[in-house]
């Protein structure tokens, strides 16, 4: 009899905790949108409290999170938009629908002269490269940007892409474009159409010149000329 008690009382201490973990969280939910053409975004990564990735929204620009109860900040973040910050307090039992609306990123390239330009392509050659990625084989792979492109066809370089951020051995590869320094996240906005080709290299192995932080691999992209 008194084992019977013993367990029927852990037992009923084991529903009564379930049931206390289980209203310390609430469902945080909502839409992300351009906020210039209102159109849902897909493909934003969702972090809690600067530390986590807890989510991502779908085709429709849809997340949802299940969150502690209290004080929580959101950022949302796209290579397409500027980042977006989103201060919530969750309360015990009430869920929260959010209608975030983010805003394009300008890109800003430097400016170059003609012979500037030369000079670098000729030093960015295809000596000692990881790969050489063609404009038909990107045809080919069927990859709608440059990260599915990377991915099937140098798919080490690709790793080191992340939405989310970097660790200090995950940095982002040092991306030129025709030869110019460009911020990384560029890279997915090309149209995949209008590139020549892509040279990757171990960052170990390309050209002095152009080797900048810790990355561990440096890629040029080389768009078709008119």
């Amino acid at each position: 009899m008194l084992r019977l008690r013993i367990i029927l009382t852990l037992f009923v201490t084991l529903l009564l905790w379930s049931a206390s973990e289980a209203q310390l969280y609430s469902v945080v939910g909502g839409t992300i949108m351009d906020a210039e053409t209102q159109a849902p975004i897909p493909d934003v990564y969702v972090l809690v409290n600067n530390d986590r990735v807890a989510g991502i929204t779908d085709n429709g620009g849809y997340f949802m999170l299940n969150l502690e109860v209290g004080p929580h900040l959101l950022e949302f973040r796209h290579v397409a938009y500027q980042p977006k910050l989103y201060a919530v307090k969750v309360q015990q039992r009430q869920g929260q629908m959010l209608l975030i609306e983010m805003k394009p990123r300008l890109i800003q390239l430097p400016e170059v002269t003609v012979t500037e330009r030369l000079d670098r392509l000729t030093l960015l050659d295809e000596r000692n490269t990881y790969a050489v990625i063609q404009a038909d084989q990107i045809l080919k792979s069927r990859a709608a940007n440059v990260r599915e492109a990377l991915t099937r066809l140098a798919p080490s370089a690709a790793a080191l892409y992340s939405a989310a951020g970097f660790s200090p051995n995950q940095l982002p590869p040092t991306l030129y474009i025709n030869g110019i320094l460009t911020e990384s996240w560029v890279a997915e906005l090309i149209d995949v159409s209008t590139i020549d080709k892509i040279l990757v290299w171990r960052t170990s192995e390309s050209p002095v010149e152009f080797r900048t932080g810790r990355s561990r691999y440096l890629i040029d992209i080389r768009t078709k000329t008119k």
